[in-house]
């Protein structure tokens, strides 16, 4: 399978976005977060997120689109 279809199957999967409906529960029952305390993270994940997402132009731009996103889907497997 080359790379590209590689990661079509990739973004196809991800696209389900599995974890999203068992996030909640369970961070509520087996890590025994308040729902407050799950808000906070989720806060803090979108922050870091909103954060890095300005240099990856920059980066981008340097090292090319392609490369970034195969960097991109590498560091998403890992």
């Amino acid at each position: 399978m080359d790379a590209i279809r590689r990661m079509y199957l990739l973004k196809f999967l991800s696209s389900f976005m599995l974890f999203g409906a068992l996030a909640v529960p369970l961070l509520t029952q087996w890590a025994k977060l308040s729902y407050t305390e799950l808000f906070l993270v989720e806060i803090w994940f979108g922050f870091w997120l909103l954060a890095f997402e300005i240099p990856t132009g920059a980066v981008a731009d340097r090292i090319g689109r392609k490369k970034l996103m195969l960097m991109g889907s590498v560091g998403y497997i890992l």
